[in-house]
């Protein structure tokens, strides 16, 4: 990471401020963006911004949506991620996003002002304890009692977020923004907080003789794979190992590859279930996930993340390895068993080739069907010919998920955002923002719901206010699909979950955007081609999206037993 200094002091003629050192010390930390929403008790700090190279304020048209950007940020690049908000309101606004962050481990600083120190715990206007609001969903919080302490404070909600990648949180009495500072010197970015944890070499060795002792190994992947993806898929060519990946890891793997089987869980297919139950030994690499719905715990798993903490996360482990995938994996490809395995082999071919006959047959049935509108299978197949090799792919919340990790077809060199853990709607469109200002050089595609967009609808007008080229297709099948289906299935009645919603396109183009209508599916490629070809801000494509039913796998006769009652599944 390269800092960016752009110091207060270098030519300056009045003695440093608070809010002149805070933002010396984020650009020392290589803070290149501030999202947020201006507010009476953060003013000062977002004038400030306007006489700096960096950091930049990037206005938003609510804090939520900061917050949802901040982590993509943080993900995207490694560093922190950093969101502001006023008090009272603007940091309850704060909660949902930074709750996201938290929960998908994400290194977020949110930064609220508050009202004068000496309102401290009174009824006044916008008073609340920012710390007791905001415990659930940060690693540290905490408020500035003087301000000569701030080089103690903003040092260690720096150092909380880089070296945990979690939220750290910090307030800041209005009254003291403008205070003067003795010579408090900035405090250098610690690459070191980043060092990973590694485990012994031997542990190595005794993860290899597992492997030796597999006749039907497998693969399961996730995001923590991303930086060794060829070391992945060596490891699984020497083991005859099927590969499925989790839904975030999906632009990471080639879908073409003859190991490659998918993702597993709603959405995804049978045979990758099936795989997964016959298999005796089971490498997780990068990932906490296990699909408990679908199948029990494994017999054998081997862990390997980069965190202590995550392995046997999600599902027991039989043995763990901690360190980067990327230094971890090639020292153990040479030391995997690489003999055939001739009935595995064959039934891993067999799967693959029935896998992709059953989607290839699918596609053509929605193709075939009579629906009005548009099949949703057919939104992802033409999605699969326009995105970009190299997209940033942001997913809200939604029935459009399911689809998506059903017929998505990754190239390897594409990159998953989703709300992870916390599942919050509304994060779709935030995430495609920040990934274009972040990657610039990359296409940014929004793909999300009705439901998910009308949250955060207003962070359209964010998009053309920085003329950022992200392109927005949604799933308009004017209703919560999600709940709509869980509703049926428990045999419930049905209400409260159609929307009414707008003329998305036309609101689009009421913005300042570009606006695509598709109400049949040969409109579909005709759309997305001038959405990715034209040059000019936001474009947003409407499509109108039938009610079809999702294939799924079938769970087995355990999984269907109501929740209660099935201890430590779910």
């Amino acid at each position: 990471m390269q800092p960016m200094i752009n110091s207060f002091s270098q030519g300056a003629t009045r003695p440093r401020r608070v809010v002149d050192y805070v933002l010396d010390q984020l650009a020392a930390w290589g803070v290149r963006r501030v999202y947020g929403v201006a507010g009476d008790s953060i003013l000062p700090l977002i004038s400030a911004m306007a006489e700096r190279e960096a950091p930049v304020f990037v206005p938003t048209r609510h804090e939520e949506a900061a917050a949802f950007m901040a982590k993509a940020e943080a993900v995207l690049t490694g560093n922190v991620g950093v969101c502001i908000a006023t008090s009272g309101p603007g940091v309850a606004h704060l909660v949902n996003g930074l709750a996201d962050a938290q929960t998908d481990s994400a290194a977020v600083l949110a930064i609220t002002g508050q009202q004068e120190s000496f309102y401290t715990g009174s009824r006044h206007r916008q008073v609340i304890d920012q710390q007791q609001l905001l415990a659930a969903v940060t690693e540290f919080t905490a408020e500035l009692g003087h301000p000569s302490g701030i080089g103690f404070l903003l040092g260690r909600a720096l150092r909380t977020a880089t070296g945990k990648s979690k939220v750290a949180h910090i307030s800041i009495p209005k009254d003291f923004w403008n205070e003067p500072l003795p010579d408090l010197p900035l405090r250098s970015f610690e690459p070191f907080l980043k060092t990973p944890h590694r485990s012994a070499p031997h542990v190595l060795d005794e993860a290899a003789g597992l492997l030796y002792q597999a006749q039907r190994p497998l693969i399961l992947a996730g995001i923590g794979a991303r930086g060794a993806i060829g070391h992945v898929l060596q490891l699984a060519e020497a083991l005859r190992a099927p590969v499925i990946h989790t839904l975030a890891a999906s632009g990471q793997f080639p879908r073409d590859h003859h190991l490659v089987m998918g993702s597993v869980g709603e959405g995804g297919t049978q045979y990758a279930l099936e795989l997964i139950a016959a298999s005796d030994c089971i490498l997780r690499l990068g990932t906490t996930w296990w699909p408990h719905r679908y199948v029990p715990d494994a017999p054998v798993t081997i862990d390997i993340n980069l965190r202590p903490e995550h392995v046997g996360m999600g599902s027991p482990a039989r043995f763990g390895v901690v360190g980067p995938l990327e230094e971890i994996l090639p020292q153990l490809v040479p030391k995997a068993p690489s003999w055939s395995r001739p009935e595995w082999e064959a039934r891993v071919a067999e799967a693959k080739l029935q896998y992709e006959e059953s989607l290839a047959q699918e596609i053509q049935a929605a193709r075939q069907a009579t629906f009005p509108t548009v099949h949703p299978a057919l939104i992802i197949d033409a999605l699969n010919r326009h995105i970009p090799a190299d997209a940033i792919i942001s997913l809200d919340v939604g029935d459009h998920v399911l689809w998506f990790n059903r017929y998505f077809r990754g190239t390897g060199r594409q990159d998953i955002l989703i709300s992870g853990y916390w599942r919050s709607m509304g994060c779709g469109l935030p995430f495609a923002l920040a990934s274009s200002l972040v990657q610039p050089h990359r296409a940014s595609v929004a793909i999300v719901g009705d439901g998910g967009l009308s949250m955060s609808l207003a962070e359209l007008l964010t998009a053309v206010r920085h003329r950022l080229p992200v392109v927005i297709v949604v799933f308009n099948n004017r209703s919560l699909a999600m709940e709509e289906h869980e509703m049926e299935m428990l045999g419930l009645r049905v209400h409260g979950v159609g929307l009414n919603n707008p003329d998305f396109a036309r609101f689009a183009g009421l913005c300042g955007a570009r606006g695509y209508r598709v109400q049949r599916a040969k409109e579909l490629d005709h759309a997305l081609e001038q959405a990715f070809q034209e040059d000019g801000g936001p474009a947003l494509i409407d499509v109108v999206t039938s009610p079809a039913p999702l294939p799924m796998p079938e769970p087995p006769e355990w999984a269907k037993v109501p929740a209660l009652n099935r201890q430590g599944r779910d």
